[in-house]
């Protein structure tokens, strides 16, 4: 035990002599100063995640017997709306795709990317700063305008067009953490984090006006569509909200998990796990686990995606793997070039895999292979991180910048 805790010791205090030399260099003012603090303090959140999940880990190969959490008896805080269905998920298998690097799919790297062509004009909408996604008629953002838990934030809906901002709607307790918003039913669900620490997420409808309020133990990433939605509602637990969007069905335990991206696709839920860096395949009929797969190293920030029988899954290896729905094997892996960032991803209205692999930069992947179709750049890449997403609608990209507080636009020809 001593041994891993001082591994995780030096592993912490090298992160840190990371954090001030990068500090030296691009701190040199005020609003970077600013920017690199809300970097090193979500480093810093997940430097803790990774040592608390790396002790876990210890303790469970020493034997130390662990308390698994019945949800029908022990509930967790924050859950909602009565009647509510319990479940605690059947116990997996492991992974099955435990194969050494060599025998995965060959990773290959995105194609390098080019402006767009002369005459294709690109629009700019201030405000918006993390996007969601193309919902109830409208494509949706948030800004959180400051880094402190509590914050007061703002969620837009961009026309379609991409030229102009439709509603801006003001909401006490932004979360800090970047959260996009999604669809869940009728309503498009925001994460919060209101002071004090209370978690929650708040429904709008298809105005923009707010709706209601689903609290939960803990906000993170979530999917859905007009059926429903599901949603992490604590560490190791998702919920299911109902075709309304404002209210709690279900909530199932994963046991021994820290639930990361989820993705609804091909008669499932897909799950992302933080601890064994895992992708669950989740049946939400009867609770069970019906597959799993390694995945390499996923984050709780990162959003996963299905479509066309696949699920993809971005990890902290700047790595995109592509995922088989039926066989949970990994077909195709496409890396992100030197210096850029994690792959930040979501699906087009034709099913093709649109990526963020760097600031600036959109890549239309193809589902099947991951090739890049098409890489377009549209500004210069001049720091790492600034992916913060992209939506692709049937005519029209766009492309998030939340550092600066903007999102850019450009028609699909």
């Amino acid at each position: 035990m001593n041994a891993n805790h001082d591994d995780i010791t030096r592993r912490l205090i090298a992160a840190m002599r990371e954090e001030v030399q990068h500090a030296m260099t691009v701190t040199n003012t005020p609003e970077e100063l600013r920017k690199f603090r809300h970097t090193i303090e979500q480093g810093r959140k997940r430097h803790r995640t990774y040592a608390v999940a790396t002790a876990a880990a210890v303790m469970v190969v020493a034997g130390t017997a662990i308390a698994v959490k019945e949800s029908g008896n022990v509930p967790h805080s924050g859950q909602i709306t009565a009647p509510l269905e319990s479940q605690t998920a059947t116990a997996s298998a492991q992974p099955s795709d435990t194969a050494s690097p060599a025998s995965l799919p060959l990773s290959t790297p995105v194609a390098s990317p080019r402006a767009l062509a002369a005459g294709i004009p690109i629009a700019k909408v201030t405000g918006p700063g993390v996007f969601g996604g193309l919902a109830l008629g409208s494509v949706w953002a948030v800004q959180e305008h400051g880094d402190a838990t509590g914050d007061t934030g703002h969620v837009y809906r961009l026309d379609p067009t991409g030229q102009r901002i439709l509603s801006t709607t003001a909401y006490a307790g932004s979360d800090p953490d970047d959260l996009p918003p999604f669809e869940a039913g009728q309503a498009v669900l925001v994460p919060s984090t209101a002071a004090g620490g209370a978690s929650r997420y708040i429904a709008f409808n298809a105005k923009g006006r707010q709706i209601g309020t689903l609290p939960v133990a803990k906000v993170g990433l979530g999917a859905g569509d007009a059926t429903g939605g599901w949603v992490v509602s604590d560490t190791d637990a998702i919920s299911k909200i109902d075709a309304s969007g404002t209210k709690v069905v279900k909530t199932v335990v994963l046991p021994g998990t820290k639930v990361a991206g989820i993705a609804v696709g091909g008669g499932s839920v897909w799950v992302a796990d933080q601890v064994q860096n895992r992708l669950l395949r989740f049946d939400p009929t009867s609770g069970t686990i019906t597959g799993a797969t390694a995945v390499g190293p996923v984050d709780e920030f990162l959003p996963i995606a299905y479509s066309n029988g696949a699920v993809f899954v971005p990890n902290q290896n700047y790595e995109l793997r592509r995922i088989d729905a039926t066989t949970m094997k990994t077909t195709a892996i496409v890396s992100s070039p030197p210096g850029a960032s994690w792959f930040v991803i979501s699906i087009g209205a034709n099913g093709d895999v649109w990526a963020q692999p760097a600031q600036g930069v959109v890549d239309d992947l193809d589902p099947a292979t991951l090739a890049t179709k098409r890489a377009v750049q549209l500004q210069p890449t001049v720091r790492d991180g600034g992916t913060f997403g992209v939506v692709a609608t049937s005519s029209r990209v766009y492309m998030a910048d939340g550092d600066d507080g903007y999102v850019l636009s450009f028609p699909l020809s």
